[in-house]
């Protein structure tokens, strides 16, 4: 996704960094471990296929990737010549970290993702079709959540849990982009020109999104939507002179769940899930031998709702992630 681009996370416990080419050679040497191959359910690939794998899931609609990091150093531990210090932007009066320098191989610890999916429960047709007279259709979507944490030496340290909490945090505050990216890019419209820029220090809608060509808004009352009229773009239309002769569809994005599906031996994992709230759903290993944990949407919101406010806990924080040549 691009959504994540230039941001990491940081807490007292981890930094997460855009997955980059720079990250690719460890990564592939993470994937060369069988039992890593067996954790993950993933294929021995060519180190070509995996710098190929990179670029196709930064480009992707659906897959959202951060290389996990030892976190960043107190700064009473910073010396002049580390350049591990955040540093501030002029512009947007943000904090930035440089790439190459906190997050070199020595510090890489694993990786998270985020893959979309359409909702089982509705199928494209019934999703296309308004629930009520305010011309509003939902279409909703799945998160699945892994992590994998490559080293043994890294293992039982915390690392992972405080990984899932800053990555369901991130989420958190950034559904609504995360959702619009999904949808746009999936539809193969391209993201719509937006009435407020990406905000990646503040909280954005992060329940739904309703979906325009040319802007979006965060109204979530159904009334209040048929009382915008015209202002909300048709879905499938961009022709304006269409927008005040044709009837519109206005498409709200929403969060389903997310899910976890681990291998039924990894119990350390499965604990870490079932600590954050998701529940398993059935009474056993699906045919691959995977136990699924669910994290119903509302729950969601109940944990991570202080994460979607501009008060977010004082051990996260969200930093600019810059490369070489992209200053000032």
């Amino acid at each position: 996704m691009r959504q994540n681009e230039f941001v990491a996370v940081s807490t007292d416990k981890v930094l997460l960094v855009p997955y980059d080419r720079r990250h690719v050679l460890t990564y592939h040497g993470w994937m060369e471990d069988p039992a890593i191959q067996e954790a993950t359910a993933s294929e021995r690939l060519t180190l070509e296929e995996e710098y190929e794998n990179q670029e196709s899931w930064r480009a992707s609609h659906d897959k959202m990737t951060f290389i996990v990091c030892q976190p960043l150093p107190p700064l009473s531990s910073i010396t002049n010549e580390s350049h591990s210090e955040p540093m501030l932007d002029p512009k947007t009066g943000r904090g930035t970290i440089q790439a190459g320098i906190v997050d070199t191989p020595d510090k890489m610890v694993g990786d998270i993702n985020l893959f979309l999916s359409p909702c089982e429960d509705d199928d494209e047709e019934e999703q296309l079709r308004p629930r009520d007279n305010t011309g509003v259709v939902t279409k909703q979507s799945v998160g699945e959540v892994d992590i994998m944490i490559a080293n043994t030496r890294n293992q039982g340290k915390g690392i992972g849990k405080a990984a899932v909490l800053a990555f369901l945090g991130y989420i958190g505050r950034h559904l609504g982009e995360i959702l619009r990216e999904y949808y746009y890019q999936g539809q193969g419209q391209g993201q719509p020109t937006q009435t407020t820029p990406t905000r990646t220090d503040s909280a954005s809608d992060s329940s739904s999104s309703i979906l325009k060509p040319n802007i979006y808004s965060t109204d979530s009352d159904p009334d209040q939507i048929a009382a915008n009229g015209n202002r909300l773009a048709t879905h499938g239309m961009t022709d304006r002179e269409n927008l005040e002769t044709e009837q519109q569809t206005v498409v709200k994005l929403e969060l389903h769940s997310l899910v976890a599906k681990i291998n039924q031996t990894n119990e350390r994992s499965i604990a870490l899930f079932k600590s954050l709230g998701f529940e398993q759903e059935g009474d056993g290993p699906n045919f691959f031998g995977e136990v699924k944990l669910v994290l119903p949407f509302a729950k969601f919101t109940t944990r991570f709702s202080n994460y979607s406010i501009s008060q977010a806990p004082p051990w996260y924080q969200e930093l600019g992630y810059v490369r070489a040549g992209e200053e000032g």
